[in-house]
């Protein structure tokens, strides 16, 4: 929220305009109606900037006139006068208006007797919209003394980055009736990055110390580190993660989370970054609720880590995504289908492609079909298409049919309707993209504390104020706004005495002149005639509807518009979500006390692990290496290209590597009724 305090700028204004009065919105001042104020003339554009400051408005020029003894006449209107009709045949979505017929008009008149001395005058008052409210701010115009603010602090020298956050919070603190920058309107000025700001220590363990155990902890972040040298032989290998207030805030009341890893991150091949993102209830965009930096990629610091996240953070998920869902069940439409799939000779080369499209195509259709029951049939359908394919129907079976456990993996139909946006894993690709194409530059960072300083300053910030942003309706709707303004404006389009006919009230008859409007309305379907779905009202309050769209995006569709618009009854979601801000606040208070972790539980998820434990950690820890390895195929190809490289080292990872190979398959020779026969598997 814009805090409500005023700052020694707006005061310094304040103090040279004493003759403006007091609104009772905190910190707005307005011009007296019918009063003379004169000011000096070669002052007046300046002091017209500032009363439109403290009066959170704008004035713009309507028409000049001149007349005798007059040096100059000007009358300015409101920036809210006028009407616009939108159009909305291309663009469904679209915010309210400004224009509301304002009629606020301010005379400028210099008089030729009095050259040295410039007139202002209200003549007529604003009507339709209170200046300085908060849906009104987010018309006006950046004041020019923030966009000085913000061109000299970048021509001082300071960074790009700590200008961006220097200015934000600086115009955080001037009052309700002044609109804040968004964020994309000073982002492009960010290029550079001081080392001053994140490199405390030139010692990797050393700085890593300093940023989670004194930075991080003074701003009450939720910390995870974990010694790893109990499963590695004492090998160098970590495992730290953290969290803001305002994220275990957003986890604490979420049940469905994307979870992924990203590669890449550093000049080190082996240090990834792992993200959990959930779906913000109040913007409906992605969330990034908890980060941890590891260059063990076995599952031994994921498990470490979502125990920590369970105790400390109330992660209690529902719903978590990940990469082998979607991702697997491709491979079985490409690489498996098509090595698997065969016809014999009197089929030509084009009706054996014709016949793996249909194959594939089918195999999309169950992909997105959430219907349990139509599913399982079509798995079975398809089984049968494939009978005549054995190689292909026992790799099908065994491998994604065979259990309950395989059939999940499918996802869709195992999937409540309101969590069916975590089908993909689009929220968690997305971030990470971001991640190193905007934050990162698309290089490689050298040193975890610039990751660590990016994340805690740049992405967190952004985030927060992009909530904030979406909250006051600054700049473009976020995807919940945008929902709602369409369902509106479809539900708007239908006709008054069409109504009747689409409506009917709780007790089946036509009409709203009940008294109690609590109970389930039945409204038709705008498409399907004899198609009819229930939108329940409850404590005055628009609650829920049975159509698809409700139930997967959990905002008011279309058919509660039409209600709303029928009987003028408003909405529990939007209740909820102004609620749900004032929580979400309150949370973080009590978060700032709960936030000391405890050394009991720290020392008990770092002792554990047996020597059973420790024996199975090899074949990990052997997996981790090959992951890193196939993620390093760019470098070995860039490597390639690099002349006078060292061919002694080359040889002796291609020994290496081929020792390895060797030794797996002695492995598989001494214990074949442990791996699955190479005849019915590639």
């Amino acid at each position: 929220m814009l805090k409500r305090k005023s700052s020694a700028f707006l005061a310094q204004l304040a103090e040279r305009l004493p003759i403006l009065i007091n609104l009772p919105l905190e910190g707005i001042k307005m011009l007296p109606l019918n009063l003379a104020i004169l000011v000096k003339a070669s002052e007046w554009e300046k002091c017209l900037e500032r009363i439109n400051v403290l009066c959170s408005t704008k004035w713009n020029k309507k028409h000049k006139y001149s007349g005798k003894g007059l040096v100059f006449g000007e009358t300015k209107k409101c920036h809210c006068a006028g009407q616009y009709i939108t159009n909305r045949q291309l663009r469904l979505a679209q915010k309210d208006t400004k224009a509301c017929s304002c009629t606020a008009a301010l005379k400028i008149i210099q008089h030729l007797n009095n050259p040295n001395v410039v007139t202002f005058c209200q003549t007529r008052a604003h009507v339709n919209h209170v200046p300085g409210d908060w849906d009104e701010v987010r018309t006006l115009p950046l004041p020019s003394e923030a966009i000085k603010i913000i061109e000299d602090q970048l021509k001082s020298g300071s960074s790009c980055r700590s200008t961006r956050i220097s200015v934000l919070r600086q115009i955080d603190s001037w009052g309700v009736g002044v609109r804040k920058p968004n964020y994309e309107e000073i982002y492009n000025r960010m290029r550079k990055m001081t080392t001053l700001l994140y490199m405390f220590a030139s010692d990797e363990n050393a700085f890593i110390s300093i940023w989670l155990n004194v930075k991080l902890a003074e701003q009450n972040y939720c910390i995870f580190e974990i010694n790893l040298s109990v499963y590695n032989d004492g090998k160098k290998q970590f495992a730290f993660g953290f969290q803001l207030p305002m994220q275990v805030s957003i986890m604490r009341i979420s049940q469905s989370f994307c979870l992924d890893t990203a590669h890449s991150i550093s000049s080190r091949s082996d240090e990834v970054l792992y993200t959990l993102v959930t779906r913000h209830s109040q913007t409906g965009k992605g969330f990034l609720v908890a980060y941890m930096v590891t260059n063990n990629q076995t599952a031994i610091p994921i498990k470490l880590w979502l125990d920590h996240l369970r105790i400390k953070s109330s992660f209690v998920p529902i719903n978590i995504t990940i990469d082998c869902s979607i991702m697997e069940v491709n491979a079985i439409k490409e690489h498996n289908l098509d090595n698997k799939i065969k016809l014999n000779a009197s089929y030509t080369s084009e009706q054996l492609g014709n016949y793996k499209t249909a194959l594939k195509n089918y195999l999309r259709h169950i992909l997105i079909e959430s219907n349990e029951d139509m599913f399982l049939r079509a798995i079975e359908d398809f089984k049968r298409i494939v009978q005549e394919q054995p190689q292909f129907l026992k790799y099908f079976e065994k491998k994604w049919t065979e259990n309950e456990e395989l059939l999940q993996r499918w996802r869709c139909p195992y999937i409540s309707q309101q969590h069916q946006r975590y089908v993909t894993n689009n929220y968690v690709e997305s971030w990470h993209n971001q991640l190193k194409t905007i934050y990162f530059g698309r290089t490689r960072i050298r040193r975890l504390d610039r990751l660590i300083f990016i994340l805690t300053n740049d992405v967190e910030f952004y985030f927060e104020q992009e909530v904030e942003r979406i909250h006051f309706n600054n700049g473009k709707m976020g995807p919940i706004d945008n929902e709602l303004a369409r369902n509106s404006f479809v539900a708007s389009k239908i006709q008054n005495d069409m109504l009747p006919s689409m409506i009917l009230n709780p007790l089946g008859e036509t009409g709203n002149s009940m008294d109690d409007y609590n109970d389930e309305w039945q409204i038709r379907s705008f498409v399907t005639e004899d198609k009819w779905y229930t939108v329940n009202i409850s404590n005055d309050l628009i609650q829920s509807c049975t159509c698809l769209n409700f139930l997967t995006c959990q905002i008011p569709c279309k058919h509660s518009h039409l209600l709303k618009h029928y009987c003028e009854a408003k909405f529990s979601f939007i209740e909820q979500r102004e609620i749900a801000g004032v929580v979400l606040n309150q949370q973080d208070a009590v978060n700032a006390n709960e936030n000391e972790v405890e050394k009991e539980v720290e020392q008990e998820l770092e002792s554990g692990g047996t020597a059973e434990d420790r024996g199975v950690y090899v074949f990990d820890e052997i997996a981790a290496y090959s992951a890193t390895m196939h993620h390093s195929f760019e470098d070995l190809q860039t490597l390639k290209t690099i002349p006078g490289l060292d061919q002694i080292k080359t040889d002796l990872i291609k020994k290496v590597l081929a020792n390895a190979v060797r030794l797996i398959d002695e492995y598989r020779s001494e214990n074949p009724s442990y791996f699955r026969n190479l005849n019915t598997q590639r």
